[in-house]
């Protein structure tokens, strides 16, 4: 998936919108459903019925605790609202990853790494947009704006590509990638124990700076 469309990052976005406006149902539910709210379509299906309401109304409703994760999800909420009073936005925004189970979720999740790469990728951008004086809703808008530039916009990468260092990657991560060198471990094992008098084919170059392929021969060649 492209960046914009990574369930963590959806989940970040959608938190800190109905943190900002407690009547946005419909990212009251989009938390509900998602791993920080854990709340099951047979259980929101069961709260509508009931005469639940996906904003500060719907979490006062005197039977909410036979709607367990409903409820959890408002108090999550309603907590985060109190402790955002008299705070920056860029520290809102971080807030949301340090103070919350969210960033431990996707941790625990598949992709873990690259899941919380991609979460402070988008919290740094927050961030960077709200120092410009913007407020918390003001801030996401633009981010959303940014999401639906033409722009292709890539996965945050786990290490910078500055840094000399070396990078273990599987062959479907290093697709579409270029590196001045490439070891690629485990070429040439065999299925069978080898020969005494080694190797029978390895990689060489045919002729003088000519392709790469395999060759036969009778000892390990460079």
């Amino acid at each position: 998936k492209g960046f914009y469309e990574r369930p963590e990052v959806g989940d970040l976005i959608a938190f800190l919108h109905a943190a900002a406006s407690p009547n946005d149902g419909p990212a009251v539910l989009a938390v509900m459903r998602s791993s920080l709210g854990g709340a099951p379509d047979t259980e929101l299906a069961r709260f509508a019925s009931a005469g639940g309401r996906l904003d500060i109304a719907g979490g006062a409703l005197a039977d909410l605790a036979a709607f367990p994760n409903v409820r959890r999800t408002f108090e999550l909420l309603a907590l985060f609202r109190r402790r955002m009073t008299g705070r920056a936005v860029d520290d809102i925004v971080r807030a949301a990853l340090e103070e919350t189970p969210l960033a431990l979720l996707h941790a625990a999740a598949h992709e873990g790494a690259q899941r919380i790469a991609n979460l402070r990728k988008i919290v740094a951008l927050a961030e960077g947009l709200a120092r410009q004086g913007l407020s918390l809703e003001e801030t996401l808008r633009a981010v959303e704006q940014d999401f639906q530039g033409e722009r292709g916009e890539g996965e945050s990468p786990l290490a910078d590509e500055r840094i000399d260092a070396v990078r273990l990657l599987s062959v479907h991560k290093a697709k579409g990638l270029e590196f001045p060198v490439v070891f690629v471990p485990d070429l040439g094992r065999e299925s069978k124990p080898p020969r005494p008098h080694g190797t029978e084919a390895a990689w060489v170059r045919a002729g003088d700076g000519g392709a790469w392929g395999p060759a036969p021969c009778r000892e390990q060649r460079q």
